[in-house]
């Protein structure tokens, strides 16, 4: 009686160690895609809440306990924590609302502050004009804010 071909355990654990040494480079640059994606959405929800301070700044949305007519801004709690804040005479500054970037991603620039002028909604001089995005493999994106309140992300 005649044997049917078989392959060895050793023949079977190399072409085993073969495929995983092919994967593995496929499966950094999937982590590392996921990283960058992740990154570009944290910068996209930044750019919409500093859309968001500057609509209300030019609608002139109360703010603030007293709810009188304020500036709106995004100001950096932590590396990785903004808050969205109004701002006038009666109450001062005041916290509306409180955000995290995703895991991983953190603020380069040191500290961002960012209002916009009640009514004209243009960025107030002064302050952060551009907020860079760093994740674990140093990636980066920056929200830009223009002299005429214009938001946009860019990768760098």
């Amino acid at each position: 009686m005649k044997r049917a071909p078989a392959y060895t355990l050793i023949e079977v654990l190399i072409v085993v160690t073969i495929l995983g040494i092919v994967a593995l480079p496929g499966l950094v640059n999937y982590s590392r895609s996921q990283a960058r994606q992740k990154l570009q959405a944290a910068a996209e929800i930044l750019a919409n809440h500093l859309r968001q301070a500057r609509t209300f700044a030019r609608d002139g949305r109360p703010g603030g306990p007293s709810n009188l007519s304020s500036s709106w801004g995004v100001v950096s709690v932590t590396d990785d924590e903004y808050d969205l804040k109004s701002q006038n005479a009666t109450d001062g500054i005041s916290t509306e609302e409180n955000y995290r970037l995703n895991e991983g991603i953190v603020f380069s620039t040191a500290s961002v502050e960012v209002w916009f002028e009640r009514l004209s909604g243009n960025p107030q001089s002064g302050y952060t004009s551009s907020i860079e995005l760093t994740n674990k493999y140093g990636q980066k994106f920056r929200v830009e804010i223009s002299g005429t309140g214009v938001i946009e992300v860019e990768p760098l």
